[in-house]
């Protein structure tokens, strides 16, 4: 059985050197992580409205992290014109890419003033996501 620690900000484990230290210290072969592309310190996701903090590059949370995720959570929260407008998935699948992650993702629509509905909103981030992975 395996455990996964998933970032969660502003409280659990928010910035790559939070996780990487539980990571070190639990030390343990069954504890593994769980990135979450929508909860990290600055992303739009922590914050109130979706504003992104542009002090902080939450990216790079992502890149120090990247090569320990076994499972990714891909937030999607703004996609009526097909495109996640929050989160920058080309740049994501990119850093993904880099570290050879061939684990499993899961896409986890939040929803955020779409102007189609939920299920038109959720098919377009599957043709988006699966456009960008292929």
């Amino acid at each position: 059985m395996f455990v996964g620690l998933h970032n969660h900000a502003p409280v659990i484990a928010p910035t790559g050197d939070d996780i990487l230290k539980i990571l070190r210290d639990v030390n343990r072969e069954n504890f593994t992580f769980i990135l979450d592309t929508g909860w990290w310190q600055g992303s739009p996701g922590a914050a109130p409205s979706g504003a992104e903090n542009p002090a902080v590059d939450f990216y790079d949370f992502m890149e120090q992290t990247a090569p320990h995720a076994t499972y990714v959570r891909a937030k999607i929260y703004k996609i009526d014109r097909g495109r996640e407008e929050w989160l920058d998935y080309e740049r994501i699948v990119e850093i993904l890419r880099q570290v050879d992650f061939n684990g499993n993702m899961s896409i986890v629509f939040e929803g955020q003033g779409n102007a189609v509905s939920d299920l038109e909103a959720i098919g377009l981030a599957v043709d988006y996501l699966r456009g960008l992975l292929a």
